[in-house]
C-alpha cells in the first residue's frame, strides 16, 4: 500500500488549549471574518475580497488535497473545538518523506501561542504519525511574528530568497532527533 493511500484526516489534534479539526461549512462565517484581515493578506496568499463562496470552495477542495495526497488542512479551534482561531495545513512533498507548513492566525487570536502550538501539533503529527523525515517552514523576511513561531517549534534558519526566509526541521528516520 502506498503511503499516499493511508493518508486522511487525523482525529482531533489538541495539546489542551488549541484542537485541530477539518473545516466544517459552519466555520465560514468566521472564516471569512478572519481572511478580511489585511495582515492575513499581506503575509499568505489569501486574495483581498476574500468571501463566502471563496471559503466554501477552499473547504469543498479539501477532501480531494487529501485524498491525492497533497496536503491536510486543518481549522485551529480553541480547546473545546467551537471558536475558529486560525487555519494550518500541512503540505507534503514525494516521495522525500517531507512536508512545508503554513498557517495563519485570526487578528482576535494572536499573541496568545496559538501558531506556535498549532505548528508543533502538526510538527509532532508528521514525524510520528506520518513518519515524515523533515519538515519546512517558510516565513517573509520582515514577518517577524512568523520567525519567532518557526523558532519556538524547534525550526532552524536554512535558507533566504529576497522575499521568503526558509526554516527546516529534520527527524531521523529511526526515532532520533
Amino acid at each position: 500500500m502506498s503511503f499516499m493511500a493511508k493518508l486522511s484526516f487525523p482525529e482531533p489534534l489538541s495539546d489542551g488549549h488549541v484542537t485541530l479539526r477539518p473545516f466544517r461549512a459552519g466555520d465560514i462565517p468566521a472564516l471569512v471574518r478572519a481572511c478580511a484581515d489585511r495582515e492575513i493578506v499581506r503575509w499568505t496568499p489569501v486574495p483581498v475580497g476574500y468571501d463566502e463562496s471563496m471559503a466554501k470552495g477552499w473547504i469543498a477542495s479539501h477532501q480531494a488535497a487529501l485524498l491525492e495526497g497533497r496536503s491536510i488542512p486543518l481549522a485551529v479551534m480553541d480547546a473545546e473545538g467551537d471558536r475558529l482561531l486560525g487555519a494550518i495545513e500541512l503540505h507534503l512533498e514525494f516521495p522525500g518523506a517531507s512536508g512545508r507548513v503554513g498557517y495563519w492566525v485570526a487578528e482576535w487570536a494572536r499573541g496568545h501561542g496559538v501558531a506556535t502550538r498549532a505548528v508543533r501539533l502538526v510538527r509532532d503529527f508528521a514525524f510520528d504519525t506520518l513518519g515524515l523525515t523533515r519538515l519546512e517552514l517558510l516565513a517573509h523576511p520582515h514577518n517577524f511574528p512568523s520567525q519567532r513561531v518557526a523558532a519556538r517549534a524547534g525550526f532552524t534558519p536554512q535558507g533566504a530568497s529576497p522575499d521568503r526566509l526558509r526554516f527546516g526541521l529534520s527527524r531521523d528516520p529511526r526515532g532520533c532527533d
